[in-house]
């Protein structure tokens, strides 16, 4: 599909870890255009701290459906609403004087610590710990894949050339960047 002579011998250009490394890429530049992977987790609801409970965001997330969170309260789950930090520090005052409770309403919050680069701040933050108290959806990044059998897990399998046009920007960019000014970057971007 990119245009280069088939041969089973190593190409010099592109080589088995750089062409997985595409593969991936491209793989989750697929999986976000497209909504692919969505999951629900589920999460320990944390006991407040400064007025807010802090939850987690799983690391393989790169978004959280906000129709989609909720709180256990009981034995029933509670929809949470999207508030907006500012807002209620406007409206309540300093967050760390606010009693706690049941929390209804969550914001999102960056962190630059590995494995918390997304958090849920939740508001008020709850009165005590529940073990698997926040449920949530997200999407996520697939598995990356390395080994020859290795396939994307979307299906149906038909639909897994939609990857090809991914892989081949990639591949078009590169050449382009080492000094090819013929590489069709442009039109592996429309395609």
């Amino acid at each position: 599909d990119y245009g280069l002579p088939w041969t089973n011998a190593t190409d010099p250009l592109f080589g088995v870890p750089q062409l997985n490394s595409y593969v991936n890429r491209a793989h989750q530049e697929l999986a976000k255009a497209a909504l692919l992977y969505r999951k629900t987790v589920t999460a320990n609801l944390p006991i407040a701290s400064s007025g807010v409970s802090t939850v987690n965001v799983d690391t393989t997330a790169w978004e959280v459906d906000k129709e989609k969170v909720r709180v256990l309260s009981g034995t029933e789950w509670i929809k949470m609403r999207l508030g907006d930090e500012d807002a209620v520090l406007h409206s309540m005052g300093p967050i760390e004087n606010t009693d706690s409770g049941d929390p209804d309403r969550f914001w999102f919050r960056t962190t630059a610590t590995a494995g918390s680069h997304l958090q849920l701040i939740l508001w008020p933050g709850a009165t005590a710990a529940v073990t698997n108290g926040v449920r949530y959806d997200c999407w996520i990044f697939p598995p990356d894949m390395s080994l020859d059998a290795d396939e994307p897990v979307y299906g149906p399998e038909a639909n897994h050339d939609a990857l090809i046009p991914f892989i081949c920007l990639r591949m078009a960019i590169a050449e382009k960047q080492r000094g090819r000014p013929d590489a069709d970057v442009q039109g592996w971007k429309m395609r």
